[in-house]
């Protein structure tokens, strides 16, 4: 069975994944700080991203084990850029204050999930049709 409409999903997904994090790259490159307007965005944009991945894994030909790694992956790259925002000041909540290094672990580590949810999307694209089996496209 050949469904090209998931393989043209999960590219906008990946586009779109792509884009959020040149986004935010460039955003710190060129302002230089994590603004609270950049907080509010990463968070916003990850966990519409993490649900998307999490429905769409309900939905995939992926492997379940593998669509449990998207998702996990995308829960963490929202729940790093939500600390983040909380712990510096952009959200109400602020325990305590946070140094530069660790605003810039939890910014790096949303950054290495979505890197890594990238590799992981573009690595099962082209493969992606092997998961429905051998019997052939439906008649």
């Amino acid at each position: 069975m050949y469904h090209l409409t998931e393989a043209y999903l999960m590219a906008a997904y990946i586009c779109t994944l792509a884009g959020f994090l040149g986004a935010l790259l460039c955003g710190v490159v060129f302002a230089g700080v994590y603004s609270g307007g950049l907080q509010r965005f990463a968070v916003l944009v990850s966990v519409i991203l993490a649900i998307v991945s999490a429905v769409g894994s309900l939905f995939s030909a992926v492997p379940s084990i593998y669509g449990l790694l998207m998702v996990a992956l995308a829960a963490l790259m929202s729940v790093s850029f939500f600390a983040l925002m909380l712990y510096s000041g952009g959200g109400r909540i602020q325990p305590h204050g946070v140094t530069a290094s660790w605003a810039s672990v939890l910014f790096g580590v949303g950054c290495l999930m979505a890197l890594c949810l990238i590799v992981g999307l573009v690595y099962v694209l082209p493969g992606q049709f092997t998961f429905w089996g051998i019997e052939g496209p439906a008649h």
